[in-house]
C-alpha cells in the first residue's frame, strides 16, 4: 500500500510537471500569435 501511495504520488508529479510545462508552451504559442497580428 505504502509503494502504492509513493507511485501515485509520482505519477501526480509527472503530469503536474507535463501541465505546467503544456501551459507554457500553450503561452508562448499564444503569445507569438498575438503579436503576428
Amino acid at each position: 500500500l505504502h509503494k502504492f501511495h509513493c507511485h501515485s504520488e509520482s505519477e501526480k508529479n509527472k503530469i503536474l510537471m507535463y501541465h505546467l510545462a503544456a501551459t507554457r508552451h500553450l503561452r508562448k504559442i499564444l503569445r507569438e500569435f498575438l503579436l503576428k497580428f
